[in-house]
């Protein structure tokens, strides 16, 4: 993350575009319209026809955290980005092949070297799209083992271009022993109130005082809205499950 956007903010000049931390603000609006033309391009792709696709463009940029991390300098965005090209890879091609597997894998792996945070969700998804496309286990296995196997060599290559220990090529280790790693019963109300944030407010609420005083019926109003939008999708994706595309879509993007 560091050197790639230490020399992406070094392309918009200080004079005109201002000081560092604005710098960076101007790179993650590039990427976030990166993930505008991505998220175009997988609607046209599934639904064949430009309104729909239009629609998911529109329901990206307006959502609270996209709005908010495409504005400002936080560090998620390029990693995002670099996951929803992974997906790009796996829906746009008319096959899933070693190939376009490759090229998903080498978008997963840089989301995770962008924000570590994606690894785990990230690696998970692909593997349930993969599944679900391939239609069974024995059609998957070739699959999921070139995914798995090209995963690797770039964070390994990476880990030593920067001198860094070889098991943080796989494994940042960040937020162990803090409130971030880890489970607890609090995580399930700070699970809902983010995804909550994530599509209306964008706010970073810290404790569970402010979810339950604040913010406790537009958390629950916009999870209903969640809920009812995520069953209109998995409806839909039952619908065109003839067509593999949209299983692996259904997969990627439900995990």
């Amino acid at each position: 993350y560091y050197p790639a956007i230490g020399h992406l903010v070094r392309l918009f000049p200080e004079e005109t575009f201002g000081p560092t931390w604005r710098r960076m603000a101007y790179v993650n609006g590039v990427f976030a319209a990166g993930v505008v033309v991505l998220t175009y391009l997988i609607g046209l792709r599934l639904f064949r026809r430009r309104a729909p696709a239009l629609v998911a463009c529109v329901t990206q940029l307006a959502t609270g955290f996209f709005l908010l991390l495409a504005t400002i300098n936080e560090d998620i965005m390029p990693g995002y980005f670099f996951f929803m090209a992974a997906v790009a890879c796996a829906v746009l091609p008319n096959t899933l092949s070693a190939v376009a597997i490759i090229a998903m894998a080498q978008c997963v792996a840089l989301s995770w070297l962008f924000h570590s945070s994606l690894q785990f969700p990230g690696v998970g998804a692909a593997l349930v799209g993969i599944l679900l496309w391939s239609g069974h286990l024995r059609a998957a296995a070739w699959r999921v083992a070139l995914f798995l196997a090209a995963l690797l060599p770039l964070p390994f290559f990476s880990a030593a271009a920067f001198g860094l220990p070889r098991d943080l090529a796989v494994w940042s280790g960040k937020g162990v022993g803090t409130g971030w790693g880890g489970f607890s019963v609090n995580k399930i109300w700070f699970l809902g109130s983010g995804m909550a944030q994530t599509v209306v407010g964008g706010r970073n609420v810290g404790t569970i005082a402010e979810i339950v005083s604040l913010y406790l019926v537009p958390t629950i109003v916009t999870l209903s809205a969640i809920a009812v939008v995520l069953g209109v999708w998995l409806w839909t994706a039952r619908r065109y499950r003839g067509r593999p595309e949209w299983r692996l879509a259904a997969g990627l993007l439900t995990s």
